[in-house]
């Protein structure tokens, strides 16, 4: 069994320290016979991309309701690149709404109950995750996102500036919050004809 670190080590030597080989694969496998079994598969001409073709990423953002206390806390302490992403947003986040780095990143119970912070901590970890990837050379053929994501998504996309989605985010998530915790969200699977007369009734 690999501790945690040693899999993070191994993962960043693969990431920075190994040729960028024109042929590359990585398996997961229970054991000898099931490595080999899916070794060949990789090696048929099936499963083989035409040379000069990289796989298309996607990143997909996501919208509030995914925050935790604490969140980021741990790349903003080991990797510049996401830290130095996430303080540039921070800063302008300071710029609009008043808020510092540790609101952003150890907002605690509030992050979960204060819709404006959670919101902007939301906006500024997912772009600085975006950063560090893309810092990496992992960089998206599409981006996506959910309510808060579609904003770091256009933002990711060039779409909006950086101090122009911060300002956004702010007012959104101000008003929202000033909206008071009254209503409530459901998801209903029906058709809409069965929708449409309970929503009547």
């Amino acid at each position: 069994t690999l501790f945690p670190y040693t899999t993070l080590f191994r993962s960043a030597t693969l990431a920075h320290h190994r040729d960028a080989l024109r042929h590359r694969t990585a398996i997961v496998a229970a054991d000898r016979d099931d490595a080999l079994t899916r070794l060949r598969q990789v090696l048929t001409p099936r499963t083989r991309r035409p040379s000069g073709m990289p796989p298309r990423l996607a990143f997909v953002f996501t919208g509030q309701g995914s925050q935790y206390p604490g969140m980021g806390t741990h790349l903003y302490a080991t990797h510049p690149t996401f830290r130095a992403a996430f303080d540039e947003c921070a800063a302008l986040v300071h710029h609009h709404a008043k808020l510092g780095v540790d609101d952003l990143l150890s907002g605690g119970e509030q992050l979960l109950d204060d819709t404006h912070l959670a919101q902007l901590a939301l906006f500024c970890l997912e772009y600085a995750l975006a950063r560090l990837l893309i810092g990496a050379g992992i960089k998206p053929a599409a981006v996506i996102g959910h309510s808060i994501g579609e904003l770091v998504a256009q933002t990711v996309a060039g779409m909006l500036d950086l101090d122009d989605a911060v300002a956004l985010v702010h007012e959104r998530s101000r008003l929202m919050q000033a909206h008071g915790p009254a209503g409530a969200m459901v998801a209903v699977f029906a058709a809409f004809a069965l929708a449409k007369i309970l929503v009547v009734k």
